[in-house]
């Protein structure tokens, strides 16, 4: 279960700020020099821009859809888990929140290159060293460590990260929109200089649009970064579909703009003509961008573009960080990271988790600009599965509530994004290369390898018992680390046979030009060497991948089965504990009015002193009755939920007012001093809801919430989110409360039936059944029950009912009529009613029974003890008729239903009325299937037998 929620803060505005920053990065500034023009050209670059946006849209509604019904922290790790269980949330926010972490680390480490470009400056001095071709150096190290230090201290304070990510945001787009304005005001030759449109290497224009749109998931990444903090919206959660777009819009004009500027004014900083010239050929594109961008300015420009790339950077590196902090906490909180990372400071910020980032920073950036293309590619992989993830959850949950717009959608989404990583991460079979950087490949495997040995730790401390229920998602991952293993040696091998035959080649011409061939010859053998010693390093290097991969499944399953094994073992201990404590625990709570009923019984039959006296005894009787009553209904409650036989009966509901009925009930039978019970539900329709079981859920938690608060107050909220697209939303209800709270070991038993918190010498009163019964209430609906507590703070129970229908007001209830007045002994009967007859196999229920119709008025009463009996009497030859007949429904010889099918049976006795008097809870609502013309529900009640009775005389 989570911790306390953090107060929310998040507007309309720094929502949008938070997308749009982390959807954007430094390269935007960069990619229209390095990529989109020299592949798409102008025209195609908009429009595989545009078609990306499209396509994240529609990522973006699934994302809302999932939103609205499982709101809060943890974004598309709660929507996979929600949707297909614990396990594919794991590996989805595994590979997410590398995503993110690879973001951050990118940007602080572009920054320093920017330094160098832009303003000039050497940073080649002190200690440095070189990886992979380029060189890393201490000055660098530390320019990147400092911008990590800086955006974790504003991510540590909620507030402030917000206001910094707000302003830095409409900086980068006023900036954005200051260099198209420059740009175009220099521009020259008009739409003629803008040509060609597309590539100047020409190919195919739809190819080439296509190409801008498989780079979406990188390029938008960050726009659902407001998933993991929508438990912080000061806004209603059916807007952030609108913020999410507004985000994509504002990004696929920015990265249009910025675009267009090279074709615009391609001599600005290139002194090309034309701008197939300005990007062709370019020995240094991030030189070139920042250069050019600082010349739209003019006066100043240097200063203009510094902001803007710093803005860019800022808003991607704390969006991304908060992103990442908030998805960990979010794990934590559940179990699927190390405690740690889910403690948050006085502010509500997962501190923890924000350092966790920069304490790991440090590591990278001593591998320098080498790691940035890694970085890009695992970006870009992680955020499409994670699209894929949101999208197939949405459809699934879709599908269950019969929203087929939303089914499409998350088909549409999860084949796109399922498309994306295929594409990048299937080798192209024809040139034998792949879109993935080589060493991408090997990340990828040895992050599934730690994923795996991650989730082990997580499994063998799995409390909750929700983890390793989908094998097929290990099976799966254990498939993925195959195929990259492969895809690397496959990248790595040809990688060096290209290098080999390429000096072959250079060496042949220079022996066929000098006449040197045997030098050529030995030229060749080493290369031919060479090759072989790589493909041998590299089958080895497989080989042990895959054995370690093989080994760490075997361990896997070793270890799911002695885990699972051990966990039945303590699950059936711990059944049979805790059904020992619940079995004492109800047989205290039947013995202690059964006391008051016994005793009081036998005072009232020894007679008291004074009526005063004999009042209160009747009372406690009835109040002990009262109370087994509502034991016995708990309990079967709880035995027809968990068969699966409780029936919704969704109807017109008028949810304030129920709501206030019951907030008025605590407020004067729970008046503590110092203790405000308040409603907040306003505004709402009515509600095709259950109105009972709603009644029941609600009563319970606000009598759990006022039983162990004792001063503060207790809150009961209660909210619809009308979906979009449909007259159905989300329905809320939450109780909150100043109370003791709840240690984060005791969440998980408080759901369990047997089990109450706390010793018996603790209790508050009750069995404990409530919460279990309102848990299985709220899945019954179609919903979840979900707490939230910290001890010495309080707790808040939150129920989410999604697909409920907003209908028509219910009519108001005519008010009830007043009781009839009881007759006296004697009196005359009704007309309708003269002689009943009571069958019956116990002497006690006739006796009660008779006794109640003999106060109730002066009927004619004969008796039977079963239907053999009663049969013979109702056919007696000069019999008067009988009027009424109550019968038990179970009784030996022949039962009630034996019965009432002779009387049916019988020309004379067909229109006699029957009623069956039954205990049995199943039968209610048989009645007309079974032939009977009611049914009263023991206890009998002076009320129910009231109207039983009126509904006869008509």
């Amino acid at each position: 279960m989570k911790g306390a929620p953090p107060r929310p803060h998040v507007s309309l505005l720094g929502a949008w700020a938070l997308a749009f920053g982390c959807a954007l990065g430094w390269d935007s500034l960069v990619l229209p020099w390095e990529s989109f023009l020299p592949e798409a050209g102008p025209l195609g670059t908009v429009l595989g821009l545009c078609a990306g946006g499209l396509a994240m849209a529609v990522v973006a509604w699934n994302y809302h859809f999932m939103m609205v019904r499982h709101p809060g922290p943890g974004g598309v790790y709660a929507y996979a888990g929600a949707a297909f269980g614990a396990d594919h949330g794991f590996l989805c926010a595994w590979f997410l929140g590398l995503t993110y972490v690879a973001i951050v680390w990118l940007d602080a480490m572009v920054t320093a290159y920017f330094v160098q470009h832009a303003w000039g400056f050497d940073f080649h001095f002190g200690l440095h060293h070189e990886i992979a071709g380029h060189e890393v150096c201490l000055v660098h190290v530390l320019l990147s460590l400092a911008m990590i230090a800086a955006a974790a201290a504003i991510c540590c304070r909620r507030r402030l990260a917000g206001a910094a990510q707000t302003l830095l945001a409409l900086v980068f787009a006023a900036c954005v929109a200051g260099i198209f304005a420059a740009a175009l005001a220099r521009h020259e030759g008009g739409r003629a200089a803008l040509a060609p449109a597309f590539a100047p290497a020409g190919g195919d224009p739809a190819a080439q649009i296509v190409g801008i749109v498989l780079l979406s998931p990188w390029l938008f990444v960050g726009f659902e970064s407001i998933s993991n903090s929508s438990g912080e919206f000061r806004f209603p959660l059916r807007r952030s579909f609108g913020v999410m777009i507004a985000s994509i819009a504002a990004a696929v004009a920015a990265y249009a703009l910025l675009s267009l500027v090279p074709a615009l004014v391609p001599g600005l900083a290139t002194g090309a003509a034309s701008w197939p010239d300005a990007v062709s050929g370019l020995a240094d594109p991030d030189d070139t961008a920042y250069r050019a961008a600082a010349l739209c300015f003019g006066r100043g420009g240097l200063a203009a573009v510094s902001a803007t790339f710093f803005a860019a950077i800022f808003t991607n590196l704390v969006g991304n960080t908060v992103a990442a902090s908030r998805l960990f906490a979010a794990m934590a909180d559940d179990g699927a990271l190390p405690r740690w990372f889910g403690r948050r400071n006085a502010d509500g910020a997962p501190r923890n988790a924000v350092l966790a980032i920069a304490l790991c920073s440090p590591f990278v950036f001593l591998l320098g600009r080498a790691v940035v293309e890694i970085a890009v590619n695992i970006a870009l992989v992680g955020a499409a599965l994670a699209y894929a993830y949101t999208s197939a959850a949405a459809w699934r949950t879709a599908r269950a509530e019969g929203r087929r717009a939303t089914q499409a959608t998350g088909l549409l989404g999860a084949v796109l994004a399922g498309a994306i990583v295929a594409v990048y991460l299937l080798p192209n079979v024809a040139s034998d290369t792949a879109t993935v950087s080589t060493e991408s490949y090997l990340v990828l495997v040895v992050w599934c390898i730690v994923g795996l040995l991650a989730f082990l730790n997580v499994f063998r401390r799995d409390d909750g018992h929700r983890f390793g229920r989908s094998p097929v998602a290990w099976l799966a991952l254990f498939a993925t680390i195959l195929f990259l293993s492969v895809s690397w040696i496959r990248q790595t091998t040809y990688r060096a046979a290209e290098t080999a035959f390429a000096g072959i080649d250079g060496r042949r011409e220079a022996v066929l030009a000098d006449g040197a061939p045997a030098d050529g010859a030995l030229s060749a053998d080493a290369r031919r060497d060479g090759l072989i010693g790589t493909i041998l390093r590299n089958s080895m290097v497989q080989a042990g991948l895959t054995v370690l991969s093989l080994a760490l499944m075997l361990a896997l399953m070793l270890a799911l089965y002695a885990i699972l094994r051990r966990r039945e073992r303590e699950r059936e201990r711990e059944k049979a504990r805790a059904q020992s404590y619940f079995f004492s625990t109800v047989s205290h709570d039947i013995r202690t009015p059964l006391n008051a009923i016994v005793g009081f019984a036998e005072m009232l039959r020894d007679g008291f002193k004074t009526d005063a006296e004999r009042a209160q005894a009747i009372d406690s009787i009835i109040t002990g009755g009262q109370t087994l009553l509502a034991l016995v209904n708990d309990v079967l409650d709880l035995s027809k939920l968990e068969a699966g036989k409780m029936e919704i009966s969704p109807e017109p509901t008028d949810v304030p007012s129920l709501l206030g009925g019951i907030v008025e009930t605590f407020r004067v039978a729970g008046a503590k001093p110092g203790l405000e019970v308040r409603l907040r539900a306003g505004g709402m329709p009515a509600l095709a809801l259950d109105p009972q079981r709603l009644r029941q859920v609600a009563f319970n938690l606000v009598g759990n919430a006022v039983k162990f608060t004792e001063r503060g107050h207790v809150e009961v909220r209660a909210s619809f989110e009308r979906a979009p697209d449909a007259e159905t939303g989300v329905f809320r209800l939450d109780v909150e409360d100043t109370g003791c709270g709840i240690p984060p070991e005791n969440l998980r038993k408080i759901a369990s039936p047997w089990v109450q918190v706390g010793s018996k010498l603790s209790r508050n009163g009750g069995t404990g059944l409530g919460l279990a019964i309102c848990r299985q209430l709220a899945a019954a609906m179609g919903g979840s029950l979900d707490a939230r507590s910290e001890v010495g703070r309080g707790s808040t129970f939150s129920l989410v009912l999604p697909g409920v229908a907003a209908v028509a007001a219910p009519a108001p209830a005519a008010p009830p009529p007043p009781p009839a007045p009881a007759r006296p002994a004697g009196a005359d009967a009704d007309a309708a009613i003269r002689r009943i007859l009571v069958v019956d196999d116990s002497k006690v229920n006739r006796l009660v029974l008779c006794a109640q119709l003999r106060k109730r008025g002066g009927f004619e009463i004969e008796t039977a003890e079963n239907g053999r009996e009663a049969l013979e009497r109702l056919r007696a030859p000069g019999e008067t008729p009988f009027d009424l007949v109550f019968t038990d429904f179970w009784m030996p010889e022949l039962d009630g239903a034996g019965l009432v099918k002779a009387v049916r049976a019988d020309p004379a006795l067909a229109a006699l009325r029957i009623v069956a008097v039954t205990a049995d809870i199943e039968l209610i609502g048989r009645s007309a299937d079974l032939g009977f013309d009611a049914f009263l529900l023991k206890p009998i009640t002076a009320e129910k037998l009231s109207a039983i009775l009126s509904e006869a005389a008509r």
